[in-house]
C-alpha cells in the first residue's frame, strides 16, 4: 500500500500555519460567521487537492458535483458558498447534500463527516465504479480512505492514499506528488489554487450582474407598458368629457328650436286676436294696425332667426373643430393599440420558439400523442415541455400564475429554469426535479414568504418515461395525472401534492410516484383551464367530473381524433344556446399513448 503521511517539524508547521491563515482570511472574508474555523479550513484545502486530481471519466461530466454526507448542513453550506456555480475543469460546479448513506448518488467528490466513519465500508461500496474522490475526517480505516483529514486545525494535516485513489480511477498530478515528496511547499499549491478559485468566483459574480441587468430591463419594459396604459386611460377620459360637451350643445339647440316653435304658436294666437279686432274696427284702421303688427312680427322673427342662424353656425363650427380633435385622438389611440398588439404578437413568436413543435415531440415521445393548446389571449401562461435525456423522456404541462402578458413572463422564466435543471443534472426522479425547480423559482423571484408578497409561481404535472423498460416516475404540484389502462380500459387518477412551485406555508418535498406502463396505456397531462371553462345550458363550469368522462369515453379512438373531440366539445360548451361565453383561462391538454 502506497500510504503517505504529511507532517513536519514544529517550526515548519508553525510557519506554514501562519501563511495558510493569511491566505485563507483573504479568501473567506465574506463567509458567514456561523461556520466553524475547521469547516473553512477543510473546505479551502479541498480545492488544491481537486485541482491536482484527474478523473478517468471527466470528459463525460455534464456537471461537476461535490457531495456532502452529513446529518446537518453546516459544512454543506460552507462548500456551497465557496464552489456553487463556479467552473471547474470546464464544467459547472454543483454542491449536493446527503443525509444518510442510502441517499448517496454519483458525484465526483464525496465529503464524509466523521459521524459516518463506522459506515465507511458501506459508503465505499455505494460509490464504487463512479470515479469518486472520497474525502473523510478522522477515518482510521486505511482500506477505504483516499484523502483523510486528521481533525486538527492545521492547514496540511491530512493523509493521501494513492493506491485507493488509483483503484477508483483517480490520478494525482506530478506537482502534487512533488509536494508529497517535499520538493513543493503546500503554500505554493494553496496560493495557486486560491488565485484560480477567486477568478472563478469573479466570473460567477459577473454572470449574476448580467442577470441583474436583464431583470432591470424587463422591469423597465413593464413600467413603459404601464405608462402607455395610463396615457390611454387619460385620453379616454378626455374623449368622454368632449362627448358630454357635444351632448350639452345638442340639447341647447333643441331647447332653442322648442322656444321658436312656442313663439310661432304665440304669433298664430295673436293673429286670431288681431282678426277679431279688425272686425270690430274699421277696415282701414284694421289694415293699418294689421300692417304694423305684421311688420313688427316679421322684424322680430327675422331678428330671432338671424340670431339663431349665427348661433347655429358658431355651434356647427365648434362641433367641426371638436370632431377633428376627436378624430386625431382616435387615430393616435389606434396607433398605440396597433403598436401594443404588434409587440404582444412578437412576444408570441418568442414563446412559440421555446415550445416543442410537433416534429420534436414525435421524435421524443415513445408512442402517439396529441396536444391541445388554447391560450386565452395572444400569449399564454400555460406551457408544455418535452425533452429526452439518455433512455428517459421528460414530459411536463404547467400553468403559471396569470395569463396573457404577465403569465407569459412567468412561463418563460419557468421554461428556462426547467431546461437548466434537466440539461445540467442527470436526474431520473420527478420529485427531485420539482424540488430543485421550486428552489430556483423562489430564488429567481426573490420570494421571502412575507405577508402580502406576490405569490407568483406555477402548478405542474411532470412525467418521466424510460423508453426501454416503460418504467415511469411522476410528481405533481396541484395538477393531477389521468391514466387509462390498455387492459382495464378504466381511467385512474394520481393525486398531486397540494402546494405550488413557489413560496408556500407548506414547503415539504414533493412525492414521487413510480409505475410500469404497458403498451397502449394513455397518460393525460393538463391544466385546470378546461374544467374551469364556463358554458352549457346554465353557464356553469365544465367541471373535472365531465372532463374525466369525456376522456374515458374517447380513449379507444386515435390520439389525433381525441384532440379534435376535446377542442370541438369545449367550443360547443362556450357557445351553447347562443351564449357565446368568453374563454376564462389558458387551456392545455397533452395526451401520450405508450407504444
Amino acid at each position: 500500500m502506497n500510504f503517505i503521511s504529511i507532517t513536519g517539524s514544529f517550526a515548519d508547521r508553525l510557519k506554514r500555519l501562519f501563511v495558510f491563515l493569511f491566505l485563507s482570511s483573504a479568501f473567506v472574508s465574506n463567509a458567514s460567521a456561523q461556520f466553524s474555523r475547521s469547516d473553512e479550513s477543510v473546505a479551502t484545502s479541498i480545492y488544491p487537492i481537486m485541482l491536482n486530481t484527474s478523473w478517468e471519466n471527466q470528459s463525460a461530466f455534464q456537471v461537476f458535483q461535490i457531495g456532502v454526507l452529513d446529518s446537518d448542513t453546516s459544512f454543506y453550506s460552507v462548500l456551497r458558498k465557496k464552489y456553487e456555480g463556479i467552473s471547474f475543469k470546464g464544467k459547472k460546479v454543483s454542491v449536493v447534500h446527503f443525509k444518510n448513506p442510502e441517499t448517496i448518488s454519483p458525484t465526483q467528490v464525496l465529503c464524509v463527516d466523521k459521524k459516518f466513519n463506522k459506515k465507511i465500508e458501506k459508503i465505499s461500496h455505494a460509490i464504487a465504479g463512479n470515479n469518486t474522490l472520497l474525502v473523510t475526517n478522522g477515518c482510521k480505516d486505511d482500506d477505504y480512505a483516499m484523502v483523510n483529514f486528521n481533525g486538527r486545525l492545521k492547514k496540511d494535516d491530512f493523509t493521501v492514499n494513492q493506491e485507493n485513489m488509483e483503484k477508483a480511477g483517480l490520478k494525482l498530478t506530478n506537482q502534487f506528488e512533488q509536494y508529497m515528496e517535499g520538493t513543493v511547499q503546500w503554500e505554493e499549491l494553496l496560493s495557486e489554487s486560491t488565485e484560480k478559485l477567486e477568478k472563478e468566483r469573479e466570473k460567477v459574480a459577473a454572470k449574476e450582474e448580467t442577470i441583474k441587468d436583464q431583470k432591470a430591463k424587463i422591469n423597465y419594459q413593464k413600467m413603459s407598458l404601464k405608462e402607455k396604459v395610463k396615457m390611454l386611460d387619460q385620453q379616454g377620459t378626455i374623449l368622454e368629457e368632449q362627448a358630454e360637451k357635444l351632448e350639452d350643445q345638442s340639447q341647447a339647440i333643441s331647447d332653442q328650436e322648442d322656444i321658436l316653435f312656442e313663439q310661432k304658436r304665440s304669433i298664430e294666437a295673436q293673429k286670431g286676436q288681431i282678426n277679431e279686432q279688425l272686425q270690430k274696427l274699421g277696415m282701414q284702421r284694421i289694415i293699418l294696425i294689421m300692417a304694423l303688427v305684421v311688420l313688427i312680427l316679421i322684424l322680430g322673427i327675422a331678428y330671432i332667426l338671424y340670431r339663431s342662424s349665427v348661433h347655429r353656425k358658431k355651434s356647427i363650427q365648434e362641433l367641426s373643430e371638436q370632431h377633428g380633435i376627436v378624430s386625431a385622438q382616435k387615430n393616435q389611440i389606434e396607433k398605440i393599440l396597433f403598436e401594443l398588439t404588434d409587440s404582444i404578437r412578437y412576444a408570441l413568436r418568442i414563446q412559440n420558439a421555446v415550445l416543442p413543435n410537433e416534429q420534436t415531440i414525435r421524435g421524443t415521445i415513445p408512442g402517439d400523442f396529441f396536444v391541445m393548446y388554447k391560450p386565452k389571449d395572444i400569449v399564454s401562461g400555460d406551457f408544455f415541455f418535452v425533452d429526452r435525456r439518455g433512455d428517459w423522456t421528460l414530459v411536463a404541462v404547467a400553468d403559471c400564475t396569470g395569463h396573457g402578458v404577465p403569465g407569459a413572463f412567468v412561463s418563460m422564466l419557468c421554461i428556462s429554469l426547467l431546461n437548466e435543471i434537466v440539461k445540467q443534472q442527470e436526474i431520473t426522479r420527478a420529485d427531485i426535479i420539482l424540488n430543485e425547480l421550486r428552489d430556483k423559482v423562489i430564488h429567481s423571484l426573490q420570494q421571502k414568504g412575507i405577508q402580502g408578497e406576490q405569490m407568483d409561481g406555477m402548478d405542474i404535472s411532470l412525467l418521466l418515461i424510460n423508453n426501454k423498460t416503460y418504467k415511469c416516475h411522476w410528481s405533481g404540484a396541484n395538477n393531477p395525472l389521468y391514466i387509462v389502462s390498455s387492459k382495464s380500459k378504466k381511467l385512474e387518477e394520481l393525486k398531486p401534492d397540494k402546494r405550488p412551485i413557489a413560496i408556500y406555508p407548506d414547503m415539504k418535498e414533493f412525492t414521487n410516484h413510480e409505475l410500469v406502463a404497458n403498451k397502449g396505456d394513455i397518460f393525460y397531462l393538463f391544466t385546470d383551464g378546461y374544467s374551469d371553462q364556463f358554458g352549457g345550458e346554465r353557464g356553469k363550469k365544465f367541471m373535472s367530473r365531465n372532463f374525466k368522462n369525456l376522456l374515458a369515453e374517447n380513449a379507444h379512438k386515435p390520439m389525433s381524433e381525441q384532440g379534435e373531440i376535446l377542442d370541438t366539445t369545449i367550443e360547443e360548451w362556450k357557445s351553447a344556446y347562443g351564449a357565446g361565453l368568453e374563454q376564462v383561462d389558458d387551456i392545455t391538454v397533452l395526451g401520450i399513448q405508450i407504444g
